[in-house]
């Protein structure tokens, strides 16, 4: 059933704009193309790697939350380059983002896309990140906070303005569309942030992508 996961129609602007490249200065893991080729496999009937609409809504939702869960699965922590083993449990990824997502047909764009934002925040905030002191040279990791407040809530805001205006906006192809949804899905993960808490209160800021 395609209506199970449609987006907003819009009735004045076409969306012709392709996705912008973005500069990623930590040459980031995670790759835009591969969150739109699974949005494409069951959302697109004219791409090669179409498989099928869902045919139910929570077929849907679930559709939508293993693509992102595909996509996120590449997440490693750039900077500081830590040793092998040092990453993120991303079990609660898949789950997380299925939550909050009704794909209901009577809300509008504005509340399409904050339910598309919470989803992502909600998968973010699932992430478990992993520690190890010959990861600091430094004795047990004593906590590390996933992303620092002003950061997160500062790419929930840009990701609702972003896929706000995506669902207002009615794109010639749903292919185009696609790209452009999973391009800010991408920018509000990439380079995001983390703070381990060593001894003595230091503070070690780390960058994941």
């Amino acid at each position: 059933m395609q209506a199970a996961s449609s987006f907003a129609n819009g009735r004045i602007r076409h969306d012709t704009a392709k996705p912008e490249a973005k500069d990623d200065p930590c040459q980031s893991m995670l790759n835009a193309t591969k969150l739109s080729a699974e949005l494409h496999a069951f959302h697109d009937s004219r791409s090669p790697t179409f498989v099928g609409f869902p045919t139910t809504r929570d077929q849907a939702r679930d559709r939508w939350a293993s693509a992102f869960d595909t996509y996120v699965g590449d997440l490693v922590c750039l900077d500081p380059l830590l040793v092998p083993g040092n990453g993120a449990n991303l079990l609660g990824v898949k789950a997380a983002f299925r939550a909050p997502l009704s794909l209901a047909q009577s809300i509008g764009a504005p509340a399409k896309a904050a339910e598309f934002a919470a989803a992502w925040q909600a998968a973010m905030l699932s992430i478990l990140l992993l520690g190890s002191p010959a990861a600091y040279g430094v004795a047990p990791v004593a906590s590390i906070l996933w992303f620092p407040p002003p950061d997160l809530i500062a790419r929930h805001a840009a990701l609702v303005a972003e896929l706000t205006r995506l669902f207002e906006t009615p794109a010639v192809t749903i292919g185009l569309r696609l790209d452009n949804i999973a391009n800010a899905f991408h920018t509000a993960t990439v380079a995001m942030s983390a703070q381990a808490s060593l001894p003595a209160g230091v503070v070690q800021l780390l960058t994941y992508g």
